[in-house]
């Protein structure tokens, strides 16, 4: 079974995959939990096969800012291997070698082959980060796929873009990532913080629900996400009541009789792991996933049946959830496990994926590896031309011309001047008698913002 996420604690932590040139570790931050969803079930018995395709050696190393441009593309990885988070690295790692076993199995990008150098971020170990970041800047990589924290991104940011190298997360979501400075070359394949806004409130306008508590952290998560809600909310019509609690002492019961006092017809939670102590405060009040929309955001979502006892799961009954992207679909999970037949978890495999592929096609786009000039065509390939969802039929199209729109294993991707995503798949699920995520009510939603000038498209 791969699994789209999980709550740290309360998943299987998979083997690291075996094969060449495995990274260390890195480690995700508060503004983006560990997540567990809708599990893909994969009939399949199968054995690991040889990674055929990707190169891992090493080249001589450059100057600290020099430009890596020497005709053949090199991704690093920025993915953690060791500490809390570690149960994340496999399948982005597996995910990144095989974009990049597909791309060297069709002939690589501008006729050579790709080369993955992963490397370890630590635990939240800023000398472990500098160390790794220096490591791929001396490895001559033209790109970086990672970090998959908030926290260690915009070091990361600072460090590798001032050596002239891309950064694209698959997981970090923070607005405030989008304002960094990053001279042209940070992306992210995965929604920020205001879309999963926009696609709370969607929902929210679209079954009339117009009295909304709003429970958020107060912390930068909280705060990010709680106020793009409010705002959003208000500005659709909804009458939200926003209260932030203390992260640290959260004071559910507290929190129960605000909400109760407000007779909502929603509560959303901007919360982590006291999500499930707030939850039950509001049942003694009466308010329950059965007789209220109770809507927890993407750090509030997980499966807490690990977490409850008996008596306390069937309080989640009714609960919804989101989580920024799509499930790992069939295909893709059964190419992974090809690859790692431990995995049992499939959290950003699908961003990671197609970070790889939005640098492979820009490369061919740009028809040079200099990080600068993939850069520029990263938001090009993501818009307005013919839709193209693998690597080949997408490298013929550019070679032809022809401006492609590729279509993730995410979902569609539309990038913004500032490498923001302006439309991303979400998916929706909701929580069973036993706790547990019903598989059959997990849908996907998705979420688009439109700029007012078709021009804001694109760097």
């Amino acid at each position: 079974m791969l699994l789209r996420s999980g709550r740290p604690g309360s998943i299987l932590r998979p083997t690291r995959p075996t094969g060449p040139a495995t990274p260390e570790p890195s480690s995700p931050s508060p503004a983006r939990r560990s997540r567990r969803i809708a599990a893909l079930s994969v009939a399949v018995a199968m054995l690991a096969t040889p990674l055929a395709g990707v190169a891992t050696g090493t080249t001589p190393a450059d100057a600290q800012n020099a430009s890596s441009a020497d005709g053949q593309l090199v991704i690093g990885g920025l993915l953690p291997q060791t500490g809390n988070l570690s149960f994340l690295e496999p399948q982005a790692d597996a995910a990144a070698r095989l974009a990049i076993q597909r791309i060297n199995n069709a002939g690589g990008v501008l006729g050579q082959p790709v080369r993955w150098v992963p490397r370890d971020t630590g635990e939240f170990d800023s000398t472990v980060l500098d160390a790794a970041n220096d490591s791929l800047i001396r490895r001559n990589v033209d790109a970086v796929i990672g970090p998959l924290t908030t926290t260690q991104t915009f070091p990361a940011i600072d460090t590798l873009t001032a050596a002239g190298r891309i950064v694209i997360s698959p997981s970090a979501t923070a607005n405030n990532l989008g304002r960094h400075p990053d001279r042209g070359l940070f992306f992210r394949t995965t929604p920020n913080e205001s879309l999963e806004a926009r696609a709370i409130v969607e929902d929210l306008t679209r079954q009339r629900l117009r009295r909304v508590m709003l429970l958020a952290r107060n912390d930068t998560y909280g705060n990010n996400l709680g106020n793009a809600l409010a705002r959003q909310g208000r500005a659709a019509g909804l009458q939200i009541f926003h209260v932030r609690y203390n992260p640290s002492r959260p004071n559910p019961a507290m929190l129960a009789r605000l909400t109760a006092n407000k007779k909502p017809a929603a509560v959303v939670i901007a919360g982590f792991e006291e999500t499930s102590g707030i939850i039950k405060a509001l049942s003694t009040r009466g308010i329950r996933g059965t007789n209220t929309v109770i809507q927890l955001t993407d750090g509030s979502s997980g499966n807490f049946a690990n977490d409850l006892t008996d008596r306390d799961r069937a309080l989640f009954r009714g609960v919804r959830g989101i989580l920024p992207g799509a499930t790992t679909n069939r295909e893709l999970a059964q190419a992974l496990l090809r690859l790692d037949p431990s995995l049992t978890d499939g959290s950003y495999a699908p961003e990671t994926y197609d970070a790889v592929m939005l640098v492979a096609l820009a490369t061919e786009s740009a028809e040079s590896d200099n990080p600068t000039r993939i850069a520029r065509e990263i938001p090009k390939v993501t818009r307005s031309g013919v839709a193209c969802s693998n690597f080949v039929r997408c490298r013929a199209l550019i070679r032809r011309g022809v401006n492609i729109d590729y279509q993730g294993q995410s979902g569609p991707l539309t990038m913004a001047p500032n490498g923001d995503l302006v439309a991303a798949t979400f998916t929706r699920f909701v929580f069973g008698a036993d706790g547990t995520i019903d598989d059959s009510r997990t849908t996907t939603q998705l979420a688009a913002f439109r700029p007012r000038n078709p021009t804001q498209l694109g760097r």
